[in-house]
């Protein structure tokens, strides 16, 4: 063999073999390159969806909550509106009640025990003025002469009944009227109902 074919086939096989180590570094490099890519592409994504995903999340959750924190005030103020119109029938039942009582035979003896526990509560304190309703204004002789004190009628400034006692000399007031205790417990009807906000 011809030295010099033998040295080209030596160079061009070691060439050959240069060669074949490069492309395969070449392409050792390339996957690797490729591989971390995709591998930074599916993190890069999935950083991006889970990102979305909480925006997105975080945006609906605001929505719906707002719509149901209206939705709940809305509610809120329904039941106000029922509550109050309970307490109001309710109101008007008492005094449909109260006026029915008033304009019944045992509503005097009621204001004899009225007046009675009034002059106990003020005590010993010489004149009392009595406050009674313009109707009442027909038991003030009745009245006068059931106790044991120095009265004075005079009418008051409350529609329903029962009254009202002032002594002077000690500035004291008792208020016995229907008017007040029902003005106490209008407060409380609804209270009563079973009927609450919270």
């Amino acid at each position: 063999m011809d030295p010099i074919k033998e040295k080209l086939d030596q160079f061009t096989d070691a060439f050959l073999r240069e060669a074949s180590d490069k492309a395969t570094d070449i392409i050792r490099d390339v996957q690797n390159s490729r591989s971390h890519a995709e591998a930074q592409a599916r993190k890069d994504l999935r950083a991006e969806v889970a990102d979305y995903i909480k925006k997105e999340s975080a945006a609906i959750q605001s929505r719906e909550g707002s719509r149901v924190s209206a939705r709940l005030l809305q509610n809120k103020r329904t039941l106000f509106s029922y509550r109050e119109q309970c307490a109001m029938e309710l109101v008007n039942q008492v005094k449909a009640r109260v006026a029915d009582f008033a304009a019944s035979p045992a509503y005097a003896d009621h204001m004899d025990g009225l007046l009675k526990r009034g002059l106990a509560v003020l005590g010993d304190c010489g004149s009392v003025t009595v406050y009674l309703r313009k109707d009442d204004m027909g038991l003030k002789d009745r009245l006068a002469s059931s106790a044991d004190a120095d009265l004075a009628f005079e009418p008051g400034d409350f529609k329903l009944g029962g009254l009202a006692l002032w002594c002077p000399s000690a500035n004291l007031r008792v208020d016995l009227t229907f008017d007040d205790v029902l003005t106490d417990a209008a407060s409380h009807f609804a209270e009563l109902s079973g009927i609450d906000l919270e």
